[in-house]
């Protein structure tokens, strides 16, 4: 992969390292002088002309050419002292309000601003238990003009709404001509182009099913009250098609705490009543999932 930082110089990044090409000669970084985990995922290059480099088992490594003859270099993001889900980073994308995000192996990791990247509040971070990602092997991040977040993994499709509320998910059942992607990209009629093994799929205008396929409306709705609450709390959620349907309760750190709902059911609106008389205080996870969608919401039992 190559990208090119704001000063014009070539970062290229290999599988046995990285060279960086600038008006004053070619600089090589592999594991022989020092740049551990030599094999390069990901490049992207920040407006401050920082380049972020994801590497395979060496998290993030930031580097910075002085516009003169140096290459410098900043601590590097890893698992130790990060909100980083992995150090084998796939893709790295940067948003136009400065919000970085990490594909890796094991789920999206997205860290906010300039501050301090061993600061874990300002990590935030997606996987297949926590939120509706439909895979933890995220090679492909992009956001569409409506604000949608979109990723690709080697499981299929998924996409975050703007406010980060809901998931909506695509796999080949529903036209996509392969779910192990490689990358993705939107055009200016705002159509998500999808790079798999198998060939290229796309999304027209991102409101209909691959291929064209029809219209899509599977939005579900979730909300819980009280909320914070002591000791129960009642969990409604509306789904607007037939099928299969989870709701679980997870802590903080994604571990199951109870599998409220997993059956068939009507679409209507349902209710459930969850009690938190043998478990602490503290911030928990509520997730609805049906067979295109998923929601995570948060709750907080206090004593």
């Amino acid at each position: 992969m190559i990208d090119l930082d704001g000063l014009s110089n070539n970062w290229i990044g290999t599988d046995k390292g990285l060279s960086v090409i600038t008006n004053s000669g070619v600089y090589n970084f592999t594991e022989e002088n020092g740049f551990e985990s030599g094999k390069v995922n990901s490049l992207k290059s920040l407006s401050d002309n920082w380049v972020h480099i994801g590497t395979a088992g060496g998290g993030v490594k930031r580097l910075k050419y002085n516009g003169i003859d140096a290459i410098t270099s900043a601590s590097e993001i890893i698992t130790t002292w990060s909100g980083l889900a992995s150090d084998s980073v796939l893709t790295i994308y940067v948003t136009d309000d400065t919000l970085r995000w990490y594909g890796t192996t094991e789920g999206v990791s997205t860290h906010f601003g300039s501050e301090d990247t061993k600061d874990i509040n300002y990590w935030g971070r997606y996987n297949n238990i926590t939120s509706g990602i439909i895979d933890n092997y995220v090679r492909a991040i992009i956001r569409d003009n409506y604000g949608n977040m979109w990723f690709g993994t080697r499981g299929g499709l998924s996409k975050l709404s703007p406010d980060k509320s809901s998931w909506q998910s695509f796999t080949e059942q529903d036209g996509l001509i392969s779910n192990n992607i490689f990358d993705l990209e939107v055009d200016s009629n705002n159509n998500l182009w999808i790079a798999t093994d198998k060939g290229v799929s796309y999304l027209t205008n991102l409101s209909v099913s691959v291929h064209q396929k029809g219209p899509i409306d599977y939005q579900i709705k979730l909300t819980n009250y009280p909320n914070p609450y002591n000791p129960e709390t009642k969990i409604d959620y509306t789904i607007p098609k037939s099928g299969k349907v989870k709701l679980e309760v997870f802590n903080i750190q994604g571990s199951l705490i109870k599998v409220l709902v997993d059956k068939t059911q009507n679409a209507g609106n349902y209710q459930v009543l969850f009690s938190g008389d043998n478990i602490p205080s503290g911030i928990y996870l509520y997730r609805l999932t049906t067979e295109r969608s998923s929601i995570t919401k948060k709750m907080v039992l206090i004593r």
